[in-house]
């Protein structure tokens, strides 16, 4: 019969709790980063839910801004900071619901960038609507694109790939906006051809 020594069992048993306590802590942080993917996850949902809940509050309180989105020339830019007139404060009206637009649209893609947003939640819902807001605004934000002002790097990455894809931003509007084809349709257009940028993790 092998008889160890105090000094070995006692590395033996020494061992094994290091062990045991590595396991455990190995868990813990497992649980904790998962806990906080989740917290993650839904800091980031919020955000950009409340986002987009006062960007429709915005459009039902001004239903002009949607036709106005088929009028916008570069040199309207002149009439938001006039605001003499009815049309300046009309124009006006528009910019800010379209920062808005641009505000929800560069929470969507940072956070999905950043891999705080469920891949799901992103092809489910989010890439569309930032592609169809986008579309319905293309005019005012090629100008912006145009400028390399007011545009964040993610969504002129957004912009630029969808157009190497064979999105034409100012085509896909005016087939949205100005009933060339039915609103069902060009809705459809939109959520077809999502799906141009790379799947999130």
């Amino acid at each position: 019969m092998v008889h160890f020594s105090n000094e070995v069992l006692a590395a033996a048993l020494g061992a094994c709790v290091s062990l045991i306590g590595a396991v455990i802590s190995t868990v813990f942080g497992i649980v904790a980063h998962r806990q906080s993917k989740a917290s993650q996850f839904a800091a980031a949902e919020s955000e950009i839910g409340n986002l987009y809940d006062n960007l429709m509050e915005f459009r039902a309180t001004h239903p002009e801004v949607l036709p106005a989105t088929r009028s916008w020339t570069s040199d309207k830019i002149a009439n938001v900071y006039r605001q003499d007139s009815d049309e300046d404060r009309l124009w006006a009206t528009y910019y800010s619901y379209v920062e808005l637009c641009i505000g929800y649209c560069n929470s969507v893609l940072a956070n999905r960038e950043l891999d705080r947003l469920r891949a799901e939640s992103y092809e489910g819902q989010h890439e569309k609507l930032v592609k169809l807001l986008l579309t319905e605004n293309a005019p005012i934000i090629a100008d912006f694109v145009a400028e390399g002002k007011y545009v964040s790097r993610y969504l002129l990455d957004v912009w630029n790939t969808y157009e190497l894809g064979e999105w034409n931003w100012l085509e896909e509007h005016n087939l949205l906006t100005s009933f060339q084809s039915t609103p069902n349709q060009a809705l459809q257009r939109i959520a077809s051809s999502a799906g141009a940028l790379p799947a999130t993790r």
